[in-house]
Protein backbone atom coordinates (compact mmCIF):
# COMPACT_ATOMS: atom_id res chain seq x y z
CA UNK A 1 0.00 0.00 0.00
CA UNK A 2 2.69 2.31 0.65
CA UNK A 3 4.45 1.82 -2.89
CA UNK A 4 0.73 2.48 -4.30
CA UNK A 5 0.80 5.46 -2.38
CA UNK A 6 3.96 6.69 -3.57
CA UNK A 7 3.41 5.23 -6.84
CA UNK A 8 0.08 8.18 -6.73
CA UNK A 9 1.82 10.73 -5.44
CA UNK A 10 4.79 10.43 -8.17
CA UNK A 11 2.07 10.46 -10.70
CA UNK A 12 0.75 13.41 -9.63
CA UNK A 13 3.96 15.33 -9.74
CA UNK A 14 4.46 13.89 -13.28
CA UNK A 15 0.96 15.27 -14.45
CA UNK A 16 1.82 18.66 -13.28
CA UNK A 17 5.05 18.93 -14.47
CA UNK A 18 3.68 17.80 -18.01
CA UNK A 19 1.24 20.89 -17.30
CA UNK A 20 3.53 22.93 -16.50
CA UNK A 21 6.04 21.80 -19.63
CA UNK A 22 2.74 22.13 -21.61
CA UNK A 23 1.85 26.23 -20.49
CA UNK A 24 5.46 26.71 -20.97
CA UNK A 25 5.68 25.98 -24.58
CA UNK A 26 2.66 27.62 -25.60
CA UNK A 27 3.75 30.48 -24.22
CA UNK A 28 6.94 30.20 -26.15
CA UNK A 29 5.00 29.35 -29.21
CA UNK A 30 3.22 32.87 -28.37
CA UNK A 31 6.60 34.58 -28.14
CA UNK A 32 7.82 32.81 -30.55
CA UNK A 33 5.09 34.43 -33.35
CA UNK A 34 5.38 38.07 -31.70
CA UNK A 35 8.90 37.71 -32.54
CA UNK A 36 8.20 36.52 -36.67
CA UNK A 37 5.25 39.03 -36.63
CA UNK A 38 8.08 41.92 -35.58
CA UNK A 39 10.53 40.32 -38.13
CA UNK A 40 8.12 40.80 -40.74
CA UNK A 41 6.84 44.33 -39.71
CA UNK A 42 11.20 45.23 -39.67
CA UNK A 43 11.54 43.55 -43.02
CA UNK A 44 9.09 45.67 -44.48
CA UNK A 45 10.29 48.83 -42.87
CA UNK A 46 13.80 48.05 -44.12
CA UNK A 47 12.68 47.40 -47.60
CA UNK A 48 10.07 50.63 -47.34
CA UNK A 49 14.06 52.61 -46.41
CA UNK A 50 15.90 50.83 -48.82
CA UNK A 51 13.66 52.28 -51.24
CA UNK A 52 13.37 55.60 -50.25
CA UNK A 53 17.47 56.10 -50.03
CA UNK A 54 17.10 54.93 -53.57
CA UNK A 55 15.04 57.43 -54.87
CA UNK A 56 16.67 60.19 -52.98
CA UNK A 57 20.18 59.05 -53.98
CA UNK A 58 18.34 59.01 -57.45
CA UNK A 59 16.88 62.51 -57.13
CA UNK A 60 20.46 63.89 -56.09
CA UNK A 61 21.88 62.32 -58.51
CA UNK A 62 19.44 64.22 -61.27
CA UNK A 63 20.21 67.37 -58.58
CA UNK A 64 24.34 67.00 -59.08
CA UNK A 65 24.02 66.63 -62.96
CA UNK A 66 21.57 69.85 -63.67
CA UNK A 67 24.05 71.56 -61.21
CA UNK A 68 26.73 70.08 -63.41
CA UNK A 69 24.61 71.21 -66.64
CA UNK A 70 23.89 74.66 -65.38
CA UNK A 71 27.87 75.46 -64.51
CA UNK A 72 28.68 74.33 -67.73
Amino acid sequence: EARDQQSSKLISIWQTSVAELKRDLQELESHTAQVETKMEELGDAHSTTTNHIQHLTAQLAQCESEIMDLED
